[in-house]
């Protein structure tokens, strides 16, 4: 019983195909267009260029290695080929002529146009579609605020920012330091920040000994200035974490 089945299914299959096949084998051939002259010199030289390059070398180096070949072939032999292309393209017009009186589909005939790629409004704003959280990234959200819980608001965030450490006074200044504060006050107006410490590397070079005496005694001022400020901050400290003691 399962073999007759299966034989009955095959005869329908093939009742059903056979149409078919006697259309597409009574169908005229499509006609292919012929290639251009570029098209043909890298079909002719690919092998011979591949096989003269390395074993590792990708496909672009031998491409590329076949159009300066291309830029260097003479015109006589362009002009063959050429040639040979227009002999193509009147045997293809023929065969397809034949194909259309013998009731072919033109469409076949037609090359396949490419997708048109769509591209997106930049200018538009970019429409984010909110994903829920999952219960577990959820769980863990709610773990973590109940161990590190917000930072207090109004009142008590004052008073943490009064219990905060003072910061440590500003560094003294070095001798170039002081020529580029002193320089920067003279900088003309629309120079960018970049050139003008390019002219105050430039000028610092060449500063005469005078100046840089004096600059000297404004570092030794600033110096002395952060030893006194560096003194009462570290005494401020520890008066802090006495008092919190």
């Amino acid at each position: 019983m399962l073999a007759r089945c299966i034989n009955l299914s095959r005869a329908s299959f093939v009742l059903a195909v056979r149409p078919m096949v006697a259309h597409m084998s009574s169908a005229p051939a499509v006609p292919q267009r012929p290639t251009n002259m570029y098209a043909r010199f890298v079909a002719e030289h690919y092998t011979k260029v591949k096989a003269a390059q390395p074993a590792d070398t990708p496909n672009p180096e031998v491409f590329r290695e076949i159009g300066r070949m291309w830029s260097e072939v003479s015109e006589e032999d362009k002009d063959d080929l050429q040639a040979e292309y227009d002999d193509d393209m009147a045997e293809y017009t023929s065969a397809r002529e034949a194909f259309l009186e013998e009731g072919g589909d033109p469409a076949l005939l037609q090359r396949p146009k490419k997708a048109k790629r769509v591209f997106r409004d930049k200018t538009k704003p970019r429409r984010v579609r909110p994903r829920a959280r999952p219960r577990r990234a959820r769980r863990r959200a709610r773990t973590t605020l109940a161990r590190f819980p917000a930072p207090p608001a109004g009142a008590a965030a004052a008073a943490a920012r009064d219990r905060a450490p003072a910061p440590a006074p500003p560094q003294p200044m070095s001798v170039w330091t002081a020529f580029v504060q002193d320089f920067m006050k003279d900088r003309e107006e629309g120079v960018p920040v970049t050139q003008a410490m390019k002219d105050a590397s430039v000028a610092y070079k060449s500063i005469s000994p005078d100046l840089r005496a004096s600059l000297a005694q404004l570092v030794e001022a600033d110096t002395a200035r952060y030893h006194r400020e560096m003194l009462a901050w570290r005494a401020k400290q520890e008066q802090a974490e006495s008092t919190e003691r």
